[in-house]
């Protein structure tokens, strides 16, 4: 579901999971840090089955000493179970990586979803039509698919 999702997070650190990607989550999910920034939230069965594509990273990784710093970067996972009102409530250490305040963006990706400050999810500003073109046409773009 690549949608994105205005939300708030209370003064708990409570944050809703959109009714439409419950489904998909289930009753808990799996909130770890990501390199853009910002949290992956990823839905409790897909996380146990060790398939996602962080976990698949971390374990090639940490066959080497000079990678293992990065493994345990990524691997800073917290296991959430969802309440009666579909929320979850983000850990402090994970709110204060993500810069997270009161307005978060609620993104889909292929694998889950991720949790992103409103001011770091704007920063970076929507491309431009022709922008986007350009990027879906360079050759990283082009390597990028080949490997999906």
């Amino acid at each position: 579901m690549l949608a994105e999702t205005y939300l708030t997070m209370d003064a708990k650190r409570r944050i809703a999971i959109p009714t439409k990607c419950r489904k998909k989550t289930g009753i808990a999910v799996v909130l770890t840090r990501n390199l853009d920034g910002c949290l992956d939230v990823y839905p409790i069965k897909m996380w146990e089955s060790g398939g996602t594509k962080v976990q698949q990273l971390a374990k090639r990784l940490s066959i080497s000493k000079k990678h293992r710093k990065l493994t345990r970067f990524l691997t800073t996972a917290e296991r959430l179970d969802l309440d009666s009102s579909g929320r979850i409530v983000v850990p402090e250490h994970l709110a204060e990586i993500a810069e997270l305040e009161s307005s978060i963006v609620f993104v889909g990706t292929e694998e889950g979803f991720q949790l992103w400050s409103e001011d770091r999810w704007n920063s970076d500003g929507m491309p431009s039509v022709e922008e986007a073109q350009a990027l879906a046409e360079s050759e990283e773009f082009q390597r990028l698919s080949d490997v999906s």
